[in-house]
């Protein structure tokens, strides 16, 4: 007679199989109550208003909040993964964007491994303080990572920062570079998954 798994652990089974990574950069849900084999920091930089906070709704939780305010300070949220049987927690950091605050921005700098340079399409002032943002890392942390990102691509008949900008200076820094639409939720994903390749590529748990 042919065994049958008892019906439990056939629930048990079913249940791993649906939270089987299927990439390196897939979520992990349950690894979040175990101690990570890596953890990085990533800090999300740019003026107030370019949108980082609706930017790291959707990187977290693909949900877009319409009636977000201006970060006040800092914030900060975990994702989880598995990289090649490793447990890998990143905590990315909501910072403020309003100059008043800057002195306590560059404390959060300390420590991190990447960082997202985010600018407004729309905004041609925010996008010419990226490299002051740029700077500041590299004063801090000058092993960091970074990704340019040019949120608000939906607004694109306000468009005041033309790509072939943000490509020239990104080309000039060899970072990567990506316009993306919190609302919309477009390039989002793309964009954190190119960042976050570029960020382990140096680590052991990861090579491209």
């Amino acid at each position: 007679m042919k065994a049958t798994e008892p019906p439990k652990e056939k629930e048990k089974k079913k249940k791993k199989d649906e939270n089987e990574v299927t990439g390196p950069f897939s979520p992990e849900s349950e690894c979040i109550e175990f101690q990570a084999d890596r953890l990085y920091k990533v800090i999300v930089l740019g003026d107030s208003n370019v949108g980082k906070t609706g930017l790291i709704g959707r990187l977290m939780n693909d949900v877009f909040n319409e009636n977000s305010h201006s970060t006040v300070n800092w914030d900060f949220g975990i994702k989880t993964y598995r990289v090649r049987e490793k447990v890998v927690k990143v905590q990315v950091w909501d910072t403020a964007g309003q100059e008043r605050f800057r002195s306590v921005t560059k404390s959060f700098m300390r420590g991190a491994h990447g960082a997202l340079l985010c600018y407004d399409i729309t905004s041609l002032e925010s996008f010419d303080h990226v490299q002051k943002w740029y700077e500041d890392v590299i004063e801090i942390a000058p092993n960091c990572k970074f990704m340019l990102i040019g949120n608000k691509s939906d607004l694109n008949d306000f468009r005041y920062v033309y790509s072939y900008s943000a490509f020239e200076y990104a080309r000039q820094q060899q970072i990567p570079f990506l316009e993306t639409s919190a609302k919309h939720g477009s390039g989002c994903k793309e964009a954190w998954q190119i960042f976050m390749k570029g960020m382990l590529a140096s680590s052991f748990l990861y090579h491209l």
